[in-house]
């Protein structure tokens, strides 16, 4: 698993709590917000999936063409949904739903052989091919912040739970022809929808309750466990041999919470 992004994040916290400092000199505070329930919109950053070179296209006169194939997570849009209970201050649980709305792109070379038919208009089609892979995470775990009267209130959360993608990461097929008449399955896979185990890490910052609503920004590391194709086949159709991988994808989030109770600040 990738430690060197999550082992930032503390630092990265503490710089924002020296940055936006204590509270006024006057004694005045802000409010904080001990239970909200909001919505984020940000961007997910996508990671290279598999790679498998060698692969052998048996084609139709016999003779086998050997493909070099290339699978990556693209980035897209993310929306979560969550809900923040602070039971003190400064410590507290969190819980949210969150569509990760990455996609597959797929790539292709001729490694070797004459590229006849499948093999090489398979090949020649699978460049650049991009499908849908978005998956939704239900996740729950713990937020800290370490100051909760200021203006802006930096905070830290870590959650666990599990992930579901509806499209397998190991099936792969390609569909060619002058009418796109033709296709050619490469890889098969049984189990096309996946429960798989997530977590996230993430440090922000949100706004004192005005007005019964706070914004926040915050950055994230998303792991989730991935299946990815670990070789080639005898021949094209077949399931190919596979293995779990941790994938980390890093995300930006803006949000918008409703507050449902607050603790107020000191007034003089």
């Amino acid at each position: 698993m990738p430690l060197r992004s999550s082992a930032r994040l503390p630092g990265v916290l503490g710089a924002l709590a020296v940055l936006l400092g204590a509270a006024p000199a006057t004694g005045q505070t802000h409010d904080e917000a001990r239970l909200t329930v909001g919505v984020s919109i940000g961007y997910i950053k996508g990671s290279a999936l598999w790679t498998v070179a060698q692969q052998p296209i048996v084609d139709l006169d016999g003779s086998q063409d050997l493909l070099t194939l290339h699978r990556r997570l693209a980035g897209n849009l993310t929306l979560s949904a969550q809900t923040m209970y602070f039971s003190s201050a400064h410590f507290g649980y969190t819980g949210e739903f969150t569509y990760i709305g990455l996609g597959t792109e797929d790539s292709c070379t001729l490694a070797s052989g004459s590229g006849g038919v499948p093999g090489g208009p398979a090949c020649e089609a699978l460049k650049g091919v991009a499908r849908p892979a978005s998956a939704v995470s239900l996740m729950g775990g713990v937020v800290w912040r370490p100051i909760s009267r200021t203006m802006y209130q930096p905070f830290a959360r870590g959650l666990l739970g599990a992930a579901v993608v509806p499209r397998s990461a190991l099936h792969m097929s390609s569909v060619f022809g002058l009418q796109q008449e033709n296709l050619l399955e490469i890889y098969t896979e049984d189990n096309s929808h996946m429960i798989r185990p997530a977590a996230t890490m993430g440090v922000g910052v949100s706004t004192a309750p005005s007005a019964g609503y706070q914004l926040s920004a915050e950055l994230r590391e998303t792991w989730a466990v991935i299946p990815v194709v670990t070789g080639p086949t005898q021949y094209q159709g077949l399931q190919p041999p596979s293995a779990n991988r941790v994938k980390m994808f890093p995300s930006f989030l803006v949000g918008l919470n409703i507050v449902l109770e607050r603790r107020r600040g000191r007034r003089y």
